[in-house]
C-alpha cells in the first residue's frame, strides 16, 4: 500500500509538468522590465515560475511565481502579484544578470506517494513523515542541501515516469519546483517551496508493476525558500 501522504502530517509534492514546458527567456534592465519569449502563448494574469542557471538581475528571485501583463504574442512585463497585473502594476529590475533565463508555467504539483522508502544510509523509513520532516528542517536552516532517496512506485505512477524521463537531462532541463508541506503548523498547515535538481538517477524492476528508483534531491543554485500558508490544490 503507497504511503498516501494527504493523510500524513507532512507531503513532499512535485511539479510534474514535462521539461518541454521550461521555456528560455531574456528580460531588460529597467523601468518596466520586459520579457522576451517568441510566441510565449502567456495572457495577463497567467502564472510563471522564474529560474536562471546562474543569476537573474534584481528585482527578480529564482524559483519565485510572477504574474503576466501581456504585451504582444513575444514581450510581456511581470507583477508581484494577480491583482497587480490587472491594475498594470509591472515590475522594475536593476542590476546585472548572467547565465541563462528561463520559466516554468504554473506548477502541477502531484502528491510524491511511492509503495515504500528508503532515506540516505539505506533505512527504511516506518512513516512518510520521516523523510518530509527531515527535509523541511534541513531545507528551512539550509544545512544540508542534498537528499539521496529511493523509492518503489507503481511503474505507471505519474511521478516515477516523470523522474525517470530526466535521467540524463542537464542544467535547467533537470529541475523541477518542489513543495514541501507541514499540515501540523498553523490553521491549515504551512508550506515551503524551492527549485531542486533531480540527478543521479537509476532505477530496476523489481515485478512487471513495480519499479525501485533512486536519485538525489538537490537543492538548485541560488534557490531562496519562504514558508508560506498551505494552499491545498
Amino acid at each position: 500500500m503507497a504511503y498516501e501522504s494527504s493523510s500524513q502530517k507532512f507531503k513532499l509534492l512535485v511539479d510534474i509538468q514535462d521539461a518541454t514546458k521550461i521555456n528560455i527567456f531574456t528580460v531588460t534592465i529597467g523601468a518596466p522590465a520586459i520579457v522576451t519569449m517568441s510566441a510565449h502563448g502567456l495572457n495577463t494574469g497567467d502564472s510563471i515560475v522564474v529560474t536562471s542557471s546562474i543569476a537573474l538581475p534584481t528585482g527578480l528571485t529564482i524559483g519565485a511565481t510572477y504574474y503576466v501583463i501581456k504585451i504582444d504574442i513575444n514581450t510581456f512585463n511581470l507583477a508581484l502579484t494577480y491583482a497587480n497585473a490587472i491594475a498594470a502594476t509591472k515590475i522594475t529590475t536593476t542590476g546585472t544578470q548572467s547565465g541563462v533565463n528561463a520559466y516554468y508555467r504554473a506548477p502541477a504539483y502531484t502528491v510524491l506517494c511511492p509503495l515504500n522508502l528508503d532515506y540516505d544510509q539505506g533505512e527504511v523509513m516506518d512513516s512518510w513523515n520521516d523523510l518530509c520532516s527531515n527535509i523541511m528542517n534541513n531545507v528551512k536552516v539550509a544545512l544540508d542541501p542534498t537528499w539521496s532517496t529511493a523509492f518503489k512506485f507503481d511503474k505507471t505512477d505519474p511521478v516515477a515516469q516523470y523522474i525517470i524521463a530526466k535521467e540524463f537531462a542537464t542544467g535547467i532541463g533537470a529541475t523541477a519546483p518542489i513543495r514541501i508541506v507541514n499540515l501540523l503548523k498553523g490553521l491549515n498547515g504551512k508550506q515551503i517551496d524551492f527549485i531542486a535538481t533531480l540527478s543521479g538517477i537509476s532505477y530496476s524492476g523489481v515485478t512487471e508493476e513495480v519499479l525501485n528508483i533512486a536519485f538525489d534531491i538537490k537543492v538548485y543554485k541560488n534557490t531562496t525558500f519562504v514558508e508560506n500558508d498551505y494552499i491545498a490544490s
